[in-house]
C-alpha cells in the first residue's frame, strides 16, 4: 500500500513537472505595449510611443499631410489630413492606405498603381510619424 501511494505521488509530480516545462509562458499583448516608459509616455514592445504624430510628404500636386495615433505601442489609426491631388485619381490611395498601415502595421504596403505618387507620399509622411514616435521605419 505505502509503495503504491508513493508511486502514483511520484508519477503526479512528474506529470506536473512535465506539463510545466512543456508548457511556454508569453507575456500578453497588452503587458508588453508598456514595455518601458520615455519622458512620461508609454513605449511599446515595437518602441512607438504612444501619441498622435502628423507628418506631411510630396504627393503628386503638393503635400499631403497625415496623422497617425499609436496606442499600446501599435498603428491604431492613420488618416490623411489634406492633400492637393485630383480627387478621382487618388480617392483610392487616400481611402484604402491608411485602412492597410494599420492592418499590416507597416507602410510598407502596396502603392495603388493609378495613383502612385499619391500612395509614395502617404507613406512617406507615415515613415515621418514613424520616427516621431521613437520608432525605426526600417522595422515597419
Amino acid at each position: 500500500m505505502i509503495h503504491r501511494k508513493k508511486f502514483l505521488l511520484l508519477t503526479l509530480i512528474a506529470l506536473t513537472l512535465t506539463i510545466l516545462v512543456s508548457v511556454k509562458h508569453y507575456p500578453s499583448e497588452e503587458a508588453m505595449a508598456h514595455v518601458g516608459e520615455e519622458d512620461g509616455q508609454a513605449v511599446g514592445y515595437s518602441g512607438l510611443k504612444d501619441g498622435i504624430y502628423t507628418g506631411e510628404a510630396d504627393g503628386f500636386n503638393g503635400v499631403i499631410k497625415v496623422e497617425m495615433t499609436v496606442e499600446l505601442g501599435r498603428i491604431a489609426n492613420a488618416r490623411v489630413l489634406e492633400h492637393h491631388d485630383n480627387e478621382n485619381v487618388a480617392k483610392q490611395a487616400l481611402e484604402n492606405l491608411p485602412k492597410l498601415i494599420v492592418e499590416s502595421q507597416s507602410y510598407n504596403v502596396d502603392s495603388v498603381s493609378s495613383a502612385t505618387k499619391t500612395s509614395e507620399g502617404i507613406k512617406s509622411a507615415i515613415k515621418s510619424c514613424i520616427r516621431q514616435a521613437g520608432g525605426n521605419p526600417n522595422d515597419f
